[in-house]
């Protein structure tokens, strides 16, 4: 057992019998890669999918997801990207005079109907016909902040974005079920963020609107190799992440580090638990962060009981997650535009620890 010396405004940590990881943000630099996948899905829905006026420019900034971010109940970032494509749905509901959906004769009761990527395009085509809106006006009249803000104060997440929103432009929104079928949000979210490839080793098809290298090739490692490797000399190591397995594992090889954790808790693992919890309770529930599901099963499979373990996340969302566990909470600072706010923000919600990065953790152990 040794002794964590993070100093957060008070007193030293102690007696830490394992670290479990969050990873991306800690351990991964997704700045180029999911966070980058959330701003062109969103536009791509818009352009390629609803056929508005291509715009030059970004219609979703860094700042725009950071804010997303701090709003809380966004861990997933395919919540995050629905939120951000139901929020400009309701943009453009609000300026039309009558619903789009109406002007094209189209029936919202369809939706559930259309099973296909394909026939997914060709509706929002036809549905979006009478829309004169361009995505550069989109990107003009956001306010991202404020809503944002008013998400926060209602609660987080996208249960706060419908309070906000209710359902108004909700007839464009194909956010649900498999990407396959009806996600077109999640479809392609993926297909940017995997590449061609690596989409058809998922899912089994052809992507239809990125045929590109995925932005998971961007990803590269946060801490050094020597950090982690004198960090697992120490202590078990683990992850708790809200990644799919494939691209999980795709990243720990990609980086040379999987060697270095025994165990990994991933998006599959949250569901088949609340598909459990389902069916013993017929009650519906979401294990993924802040719940601290994930972060328990990494401890029980790493630590014995009554270990002291620490978690080490970049979102409010990962410290509550480690505060509801009883961990030991660690903010990490590494992916954070503005540190300073970041930083005040952890320490608001309780995180016993903040570090610039993970190699920090190597210099504040003793013995």
């Amino acid at each position: 057992m040794r002794e964590l010396q993070i100093i957060n405004h008070k007193s030293k940590i102690e007696n830490v019998d394992a670290l479990i990881f969050d990873m991306d943000g800690v351990l991964m630099d997704v700045s180029e890669s999911y966070r980058a996948a959330i701003r062109q899905t969103t536009q791509i829905y818009f352009e390629t999918g609803l056929g508005l006026a291509p715009f030059a420019g970004d219609l979703v900034s860094r700042d725009d997801v950071a804010a997303f971010k701090f709003a809380d109940g966004f861990n997933n970032d395919w919540d995050l990207t629905t939120a951000l494509v139901k929020y400009f749905l309701f943009v453009i509901a609000s300026e039309a005079k009558q619903s789009p959906i109406n002007n094209a004769g189209i029936a919202s009761s369809h939706k559930p109907l259309l099973a296909m990527t394909q026939e997914i395009l060709i509706f929002l085509r036809d549905a979006s016909a009478h829309i004169h809106i361009t995505v550069e006006e989109l990107a003009r009249r956001k306010d991202i902040p404020a809503f944002t803000r008013a998400v926060r104060d209602a609660g987080g997440g996208l249960d706060a974005v419908q309070k906000i929103l209710g359902a108004r432009g909700d007839e464009l929104l194909f956010a649900t079920g498999d990407p396959r079928a009806t996600n077109l949000v999640k479809r392609i979210f993926e297909e940017i963020y995997l590449g061609a490839e690596l989409f058809r080793d998922e899912y089994g098809e052809s992507p239809r609107v990125h045929h590109g290298d995925g932005l998971i090739r961007r990803e590269s490692l946060i801490p050094n190799l020597q950090s982690l490797q004198s960090l697992d000399h120490l202590f078990p190591l683990a992850i708790a992440t809200g990644r799919p397995r494939n691209q999980a594992t795709f990243a720990l090889r990609a980086t040379g580090i999987e060697k270095f954790f025994g165990v990994l808790v991933t998006h599959e693992d949250n569901v088949d638990a609340e598909e459990k919890h389902f069916a013993a309770t017929g009650e519906r529930a979401s294990f993924g962060k802040p719940h601290p599901f994930s972060l328990l099963q990494a401890a029980r499979a790493i630590a014995p009981e009554n270990s002291r373990c620490a978690y080490i996340g970049d979102t409010l969302d990962d410290i509550r997650a480690a505060k509801a566990a009883g961990f030991i909470a660690i903010g990490c600072l590494a992916p954070a535009e503005d540190k300073t706010k970041m930083r005040a923000e952890f320490a608001c919600i309780g995180a016993d620890a903040v570090i610039e990065n993970p190699d920090e953790l190597v210099e504040r152990l003793s013995d």
